[in-house]
């Protein structure tokens, strides 16, 4: 599913900058002794690239949408659909990208005695200028796709998060004593950082930032010398850098002993509380029932044996 929505985003980004390719290098051909200035302060080139741009953000807008899905409203999305419209704001990075495109053939003219009877190194040069704008433009429709997938997978990833710390503090104001814990990939592929923090269990308001691991723990790693930025400074959960497959959970905390207990718990080590047994999940519940009730059985029959002999 995400890979089907990352390989939608890349084609309908470059299908928005895809004509205003065309039409660019068409222009280009069309006039040889131009100039990339000329070029680019001509009307419907700019209208072009500007109207491309438009419709390359507004898919883009639209997959990380798509990807937060149904999560609450939370400062992250906005800040994530604040990097897709820096990404698309006005025609400068890729008019930068036309420039460099255009002075890398320079202007070639006809030379009386040199160059070749009935060429045209003109029209030559122009047609190279012209393909190598055209690549230009096609390779910035690819740079924006690929930032643009990976600004959505941060967004799919920060929605799970957002949903599950919604749930925790709605627990919480309910009266419940939960925390949330960190839950790195179980296919051994995981990074060491996200590694770093798997199963580190805090606070629900609590950030994770402290428990990342830092470069003295690094061993084995290659060049890896410091830990991922987290997003915007916070780590209150997943995702810690792009492609992150961690997710986080919320669990129940169980409160410690009053002091006064102490004496009477030492007495009964080894037995179980109350409180262990309502926090246990309902699977090892049904186990530890299920292993007593064998053991019990198998009591009775040793206590029947021994009966049967005496």
């Amino acid at each position: 599913m995400a890979g089907t929505a990352s390989a939608q985003l890349t084609a309908d980004v470059q299908a928005a900058l895809a004509p205003a390719a065309r039409y660019v290098a068409l222009v280009t051909r069309a006039n040889p002794d131009g100039t990339a200035s000329q070029l680019l302060a001509r009307p419907d080139v700019a209208a072009t690239l500007t109207d491309a741009l438009s419709q390359a953000r507004e898919s883009a807008d639209a997959a990380v949408r798509d990807a937060w899905g149904d999560a609450p409203a939370d400062p992250v999305l906005w800040h994530l659909l604040e990097d897709i419209a820096a990404q698309y704001a006005g025609p400068a990075r890729l008019r930068t990208a036309v420039l460099a495109a255009y002075a890398s053939v320079p202007a070639r003219q006809f030379v009386p005695g040199h160059s070749a009877p009935g060429s045209h190194p003109s029209a030559e040069a122009a047609a190279e200028r012209a393909a190598a704008v055209r690549r230009a433009v096609l390779g910035f429709a690819r740079a924006v796709a690929l930032r643009s997938r990976l600004t959505m997978e941060v967004a799919r990833t920060a929605a799970d998060t957002v949903r599950v710390l919604a749930q925790g503090r709605a627990r919480v104001q309910a009266g419940e004593a939960v925390r949330k814990r960190w839950l790195a990939r179980r296919d051994g592929k995981a990074c060491h950082w996200c590694q770093s923090l798997n199963g580190v269990t805090v606070g629900m308001d609590d950030s994770f930032l402290p428990h990342l691991a830092g470069p003295a723990d690094l061993t084995g790693h290659g060049r890896l010398t410091q830990p991922p930025r987290p997003y915007r400074g916070m780590l209150h959960g997943p995702p810690l850098h792009p492609h992150c497959r961690c997710r986080l959970m919320v669990v129940t905390s169980v409160p410690p002993e009053p002091p006064g207990e102490e004496p009477a718990r030492a007495q009964g080590a080894g037995f179980i509380t109350a409180a262990q047994i309502r926090s246990m999940p309902e699977a090892k519940y049904k186990g530890l029932v299920a292993f007593l009730r064998a053991a019990l059985h198998e009591l009775g029959q040793v206590i029947g044996a021994l009966v049967s002999r005496s």
